[in-house]
């Protein structure tokens, strides 16, 4: 259910980036001593397939790690995959899906 955030006097980026990151409709995942969070975000690209939208996976980790594999899966196709660098501490990264037109 979404809730109402309370009216501020002026704009604040870092409120209103903590209120859409905690207020969204997230997948929060462990593996290992990662949390992910996983989030359906309104960023689109195109590509030879047709248009892709982005999940945005939120990364906490106690410490630096190297090598992680990063991936959108439908059954056994892969959809994207990355590797990267996740830094310790918080850190944001996207993976790209078929764009969805129905629930």
């Amino acid at each position: 259910m979404p809730r109402r955030v309370t009216p501020h006097a002026h704009w604040n980026p870092d409120d209103t980036r903590r209120d859409l990151i905690t207020s969204a409709s997230n997948v929060d995942l462990l593996a290992g001593d990662l949390a992910v969070r996983a989030t359906a975000v309104p960023l689109f690209r195109g590509s030879d397939g047709g248009l892709q939208q982005a999940i945005r996976l939120w990364i906490e980790s106690p410490r630096a790690c190297e090598g992680v594999v990063l991936s959108a899966q439908s059954g056994e196709r892969v959809l994207d995959q990355t590797t990267m660098a996740v830094p310790a501490g918080e850190a944001s990264f996207h993976v790209f899906v078929p764009e969805v037109n129905s629930p």
